[in-house]
């Protein structure tokens, strides 16, 4: 209810992924702004809260957004254009990725918002190899029927079977689109292991 998980960030598994994508932990934010007031960033977090607002000149609805990743919890203004844009994904429990203008103001850094985006769209441009390791027949079997719905993309794929003490490396044949939800299908499928991207 208030941003703080209480087992592992849900951030925590693309930490290697958002490092390669130049996104700045919030915590980090302050160090990366000391040597000016102002700067853009591009962070991600988990959406918590959306309060939605109505300029007193303007009329245009603006709003605040507040995100949690594994440093901590912070606020994000946008305005009208930027929430209109976005609207439809800014729903609580959604994985975002922010890039917005950072502010020193009084110790506080204040964020606007310039593009938001969903965070599983933006990583699946960025993969370009996936690497997902089973112990079971069963999360094969779901690998296999979330990717027979899917069109040829970008991803190669290369699934390791782990045999006793044995790992037999596989390499799918094609490239795949990920579909944003399949890694968490397959992180709730007996046999699933791990998966890395590249």
């Amino acid at each position: 209810a208030v941003g703080f998980y209480l087992s592992a960030h849900p951030l925590d598994a693309k930490t290697e992924q958002l490092q390669k994508m130049g996104v700045t932990p919030f915590s980090q934010v302050p160090s990366k702004l000391a040597r000016q007031s102002s700067g853009r960033v591009s962070m991600a977090g988990i959406l918590i809260r959306k309060q939605e607002r109505v300029s007193a000149k303007s009329g245009n609805k603006f709003a605040f957004l507040q995100l949690s990743d594994a440093t901590g919890v912070y606020e994000v203004m946008i305005f009208s254009e930027t929430l209109a844009r976005c609207r439809e994904f800014l729903v609580p429990g959604t994985a975002l990725l922010v890039s917005a203008d950072g502010e020193v103001k009084e110790d506080e850094v204040r964020f606007l918002g310039q593009r938001i985006v969903p965070l599983e769209e933006a990583v699946a441009h960025k993969v370009r190899e996936l690497k997902i390791h089973v112990d079971g027949s069963e999360a094969v079997q779901r690998l296999h029927d979330v990717l027979a719905t899917t069109e040829q993309g970008n991803v190669k794929i290369h699934l390791y079977a782990h045999v006793n003490d044995n790992i037999a490396e596989i390499e799918l044949k094609g490239r795949y689109i990920i579909p944003s939800d399949m890694m968490s299908i397959l992180q709730k499928t007996a046999g699933f292991v791990k998966y890395s991207e590249s």
